[in-house]
């Protein structure tokens, strides 16, 4: 027995009339613009790496592509509620080649007994018309038809937005950790020179017994885990490298980015928009939202379905004698019809996709929901974590300024001999510890930064990338 499936969930999202972390320090800051949100960072290097992405990603490529079908699939189901026309054309020619009284196989004996000309023997004739047939859209499934085909563009819309805001995103966020890596290995390397020379020190001291075995081994597992930190941050650096070289769509390595560079600072953590206003910039919100539609779409012509669908033809054709008279003439035909399709026993089948569609759309309303409150989510954490990092990198910067005048007192102690040489190097590893922390502080909150923008749906899409019909038809 049917049983009718339950209601439909709401699909309204209440949402807070502001950001729960919008706190004064972020709001008074100038503001960055969304359409080019990278350009805050200041690096004309990171600003070409970025254009170079939009132009040559493979996955935004793909994604464009996937637009450009959907856009094209609209067209045929807006041709399935017009009427079909279509031409046929037939002809046939034979020629008799032999008969019952074995006479030649060009001439055959006449009533008179003379033997008729060859042209009798040959006959041919041709057939030629038109046929028409048109849906009567009487319970909406071609409408319905066509707004799941323009949902669908929707979605591929949205999907290249989400693509292209996902890769900017990410290839900021790998230069700018390319930077960070590169500034962390060159104060490790430092810092690693330091162990060495302090290493070499212990060694003559420990060989004239002034330094017990245990300082020495102490000594030395320091060096072996500053040579460690060196070597993950070697591979860290080329794994940068080579996701930038992907994300370009390179094939191999820029070597110009493998020189250090200054870790971009940005400036600028002004935001201004509203919960309100990720309904209509938050690319997943719009394919969530597009997925609705398209389901409601989809249940339409399955209710359609259930019910009669009507069409109407029509046909005109022409056919004619060719050679001979196998025809009494020139006949024309004009015809028209109706063909009614009504759906009578089919055993629940249509109404099972209904029920199906039904559900379906539910998953999808509350998907968009769910789509809703996580780009909330996702923009309150980036929201905290700019606000937590910001605050980092000055408590970080204090902490540097104390092992600064630590290191220089020290110098001073060394350089009167009142501290030994370790002592001394120990003050420079704690001070260059000190400016990792600050880098460390630093990338984190660009890394903040770069996930507020991608959780926001930053990031203006090229006019090309929306335009494919000259990459495919490059001659037309």
């Amino acid at each position: 027995m049917y049983q009718p499936p339950p209601s439909l969930p709401d699909q309204g999202v209440t949402l807070p009339d502001s950001w729960a972390q919008q706190h004064a320090l972020l709001a008074q800051a100038p503001e960055i613009d969304p359409a080019s949100w990278w350009n805050s960072f200041n690096d004309p290097i990171l600003n070409a790496l970025v254009a170079k992405t939009q132009a040559e990603n493979l996955s935004v490529a793909q994604a464009a592509y996937r637009l450009h079908s959907a856009r094209a699939l609209v067209q045929q189901t807006v041709a399935a509620g017009l009427p079909e026309i279509s031409v046929k054309a037939e002809t046939q020619h034979q020629r008799k080649l032999s008969s019952s009284n074995n006479a030649s196989p060009l001439m055959s004996p006449t009533i008179d007994g003379d033997l008729a000309p060859d042209s009798e023997r040959t006959t041919g004739y041709y057939q030629a018309g038109f046929d028409a047939a048109w849906e009567l859209d009487l319970f909406g499934r071609v409408s319905s038809q066509r707004d799941s085909a323009q949902s669908a563009v929707g979605v591929a819309y949205s999907d290249l937005r989400h693509a292209h805001v996902s890769v900017v995103a990410e290839v900021v966020r790998n230069y700018i950790e390319l930077r960070a890596q590169q500034q962390r290995l060159a104060l490790v390397e430092q810092n690693l020179a330091d162990q060495n020379t302090l290493f070499s020190r212990t060694q003559e001291q420990h060989q004239t017994g002034l330094i017990a075995d245990y300082e020495q081994d102490q000594i030395h597992t320091n060096l072996i885990s500053l040579q460690q930190q060196q070597l993950q941050l070697q591979q860290a650096i080329q794994q940068n490298l080579l996701r930038l070289a992907v994300l370009t769509g390179q094939s191999s390595i820029d070597e110009s980015l493998a020189h250090i560079a200054v870790l971009p600072n940005p400036k600028h953590l002004g935001f201004s928009l509203l919960p309100a206003e990720l309904l209509r910039v938050r690319p997943a919100i719009q394919q969530a939202e597009f997925k609705v539609a398209q389901a409601g779409a989809e249940l339409g012509v399955a209710q359609a379905e259930l019910y009669p669908r009507l069409r109407l033809l029509g046909s005109l054709s022409i056919s004619d004698n060719l050679s001979g008279t196998p025809l009494l003439g020139r006949t024309e035909i004009a015809g028209g019809s109706f063909s009614l399709n009504l759906p009578l026993l089919d055993w629940g089948a249509r109404r099972a996709v209904v029920n199906a569609r039904e559900a379906q759309l539910a998953e999808a309303i509350l998907a968009y929901k769910e789509a809703v409150l996580e780009g909330v989510e996702e923009t309150e954490n980036a929201l905290l974590s700019i606000y937590t990092h910001t605050h980092a990198i000055e408590q970080a910067q204090q902490k540097l300024q104390f092992a600064e005048r630590a290191l220089y007192r020290a110098q001073e102690l060394y350089q009167q001999g009142m501290i030994p040489m370790h002592e001394l190097l120990d003050a420079s590893l704690k001070k260059r510890n000190s400016q990792i922390d600050v880098v460390n502080a630093q990338a984190e909150q660009a890394a903040a930064i770069i996930a507020l923008h991608k959780a926001v749906g930053g990031a203006q899409l090229p006019v090309d990338l929306l335009d494919m019909q000259s990459r495919l038809h490059p001659h037309l």
